[in-house]
């Protein structure tokens, strides 16, 4: 029933970290998991206790009623159990794993059997396709466990602290809010395409995107434009921009480009002189 992202992020940098710089972006991928973490853990006890109504409505005698009360019980104790901690813990990694594997092979299998004897599964196909969703996002979230093993032992707290403090309340900005803080939209067919938001410091850049659930730090020299263009019948330009070595294809607001040609010129270099070119 739980479906979940994958927590492994993109580490730019080494580890254990050598420079200040690399350290913050340590300290930003450690709070990527947690974000992710306990989105996961919220969804976990909704699901948790959606289960248990299920295995009691299906009566306990069965074998389904007694799995989907399990099942239920199981997801409530993950969810308060990382909703509750102060600090993540990487073995919270591999208890999403197992959730992940245990609710991917009864979705499947499970419902496989369940219906070969007869009985009849709780939501059918739509659980299902939702296991084998489970199924494929165990086995990354396993892996990526060694990786926040390492981050965690080589964290520096003081920088959490600091970067929790710059990015509080940094996702509900609007464009042209605040002087330090740029808002980025990705082009969409129809409706609004997802935020960035850029935070703009004196030695470094934050970004927040995936619904502000992923926290990415680049240093001012590491921010490369990769170009700048109209768009027709629009006030906003398109532009595309290197971040952390990442490329993002967004839309961007005239009076925030100039924003940022002042704040990282470097980035324009090439691209800032030219004249802007119909997209």
């Amino acid at each position: 029933m739980l479906y979940t992202e994958a927590k492994t992020a993109a580490v730019n940098f080494p580890v254990p970290p050598v420079t200040p710089l690399d350290k913050l972006k340590l300290a930003a991928a450690y709070l990527s998991l947690k974000k992710a973490l306990r989105n996961s853990a919220r969804y976990g006890v909704g699901w948790g206790l959606f289960s248990v109504a299920m295995g009691v409505i299906s009566r306990p005698q069965t074998l389904s009623g007694y799995v989907w009360f399990a099942l239920g019980l199981l997801l409530l104790m993950q969810g308060v159990w990382i909703l509750g901690a102060r600090a993540i813990d990487p073995r919270m990694l591999l208890s999403e794993a197992f959730v992940l594997l245990t609710l991917g092979l009864w979705n499947t299998a499970g419902i496989y059997l369940t219906a070969r004897m007869g009985g009849r599964p709780i939501l059918g196909g739509h659980a299902f396709l939702w296991g084998i969703l489970q199924l494929l996002s165990a086995f990354p979230t396993y892996k990526s466990y060694a990786a926040y093993q390492l981050i965690c032992r080589h964290l520096d707290a003081a920088l959490v602290e600091e970067l929790e403090e710059v990015t509080r309340g940094l996702w509900k900005s609007k464009p042209g809010g605040i002087s330090d803080v740029v808002v980025l939209k990705k082009p969409a067919v129809l409706g609004s395409g997802e935020r960035l938001v850029v935070k703009l410091m004196p030695e470094y850049l934050v970004l927040l995107h995936d619904k502000g659930r992923a926290l990415r730090i680049s240093g001012k020299s590491e921010v490369v434009v990769t170009s700048v263009l109209k768009k027709l019948a629009s006030r906003s330009l398109k532009f595309a921009f290197s971040f952390d070595g990442e490329e993002f294809k967004t839309e961007i607001k005239p009076a925030d480009l100039e924003r940022l040609k002042t704040w990282v010129p470097l980035a324009f270099q090439g691209v800032g002189q030219l004249p802007l070119a119909e997209g």
